[in-house]
């Protein structure tokens, strides 16, 4: 995988996870799913899915819902 589509994979996990606390799942379902990212050694999928974690923990609701609408086109950040 060249770095542009491993950077794009990584991203989608970045917006995936996103998308999964906006939809309910706990932070806690979340870091289960990591763990299993980090079992079968997937760097990039691990890459969004932190990353996105580390921002999440230290948002607002405020703007937690900017950047869901940010990720969604419905904003511009």
């Amino acid at each position: 995988m060249n770095t542009l589509s491993k950077e794009r994979y990584s991203e989608y996990f970045y917006k995936l996870t996103y998308n999964s606390v906006y939809e309910g799942n706990s932070l806690q379902e979340i870091n289960n799913i990591l763990k299993v990212y980090e079992e079968i050694e997937d760097y990039e999928a691990c890459a969004g899915i932190n990353k996105a974690l580390k921002e999440i923990k230290l948002m607002t609701l405020s703007e937690f819902i900017d950047k869901i609408n940010y990720i969604h086109g419905r904003l511009s950040h």
